[in-house]
């Protein structure tokens, strides 16, 4: 499966532009929240390795926007000393084929930051997901992310052609859009499955790949 979310082709940041948004991204987490940060380090690589794709079951199509490997502090005990930092990895280059200009890439950035300094704290997915939606952090870009307004919990439906059909509609309605209505339907819908990534169960995964497939055939394509 080629990367379908790669239409807009903005210019790529060098990697000093690139950790100006990281770090910005970082200055954003609630200050109560970076003062407990413990023994972790934040780093920028250009994409995930072979190794951590298939670690973690990355299937094609699919891609990783940020990783954090380590021990939780919730499962830090007695014995915890003397041991390498957490490490929280930004992967530059699916979060800048998914944007579509340097205010998405930001946004995306801001997120991930968050998602996976969450983790380090021990907070697991659902846990994550419900904080984020408390701080609008997710819902923000979700809504706003390519210039579409979304019906409410459009990716939660269980039926692929419904999905696809309202993600039309709002492409075609949009007047802000950047690219085709079938450009921004896609790269909606592809940026919801690559943010989920691996936390994304495999039903729900099946139902949106298949809304892919109806949205192509709604476009002609």
């Amino acid at each position: 499966m080629g990367r379908d979310q790669n239409f807009f082709l903005m210019p790529k940041l060098n990697r000093r532009e690139f950790e100006k948004i990281v770090k910005e991204g970082i200055k954003a987490i609630p200050e109560k929240f970076l003062r407990k940060l413990e023994n972790v380090a934040i780093v920028i690589e250009d994409e995930p390795t072979p190794a951590q794709k298939k670690k973690l079951n990355i299937h094609s199509g699919w891609t990783l926007f940020g990783l954090y490997e380590g021990v939780p502090q919730i499962e830090r005990g007695a014995g915890y000393s003397a041991v390498l930092p957490d490490k929280i990895t930004i992967f530059q280059q699916p979060i800048e084929a998914l944007a579509r200009d340097e205010k998405d890439i930001k946004a995306i950035v801001k997120n991930t930051v968050w998602h996976e300094i969450a983790h380090h704290f021990g907070m697991d997915e659902a846990r994550v997901q419900q904080a984020e939606a408390k701080r609008h952090w997710s819902a923000d870009v979700t809504k706003h992310s390519f210039a579409l307004q979304l019906e409410e919990d459009i990716f939660t439906w269980d039926n692929p052609r419904k999905i696809a059909k309202s993600l039309k509609k709002s492409a075609e309605e949009s007047l802000n859009r950047k690219g085709t209505a079938f450009q921004s339907a896609m790269s909606m819908l592809n940026f919801y499955i690559n943010r989920a990534g691996k936390n994304l169960k495999p039903e729900r995964k099946k139902i949106l790949e298949q809304a892919k497939t109806e949205l192509r055939k709604l476009f002609k394509k």
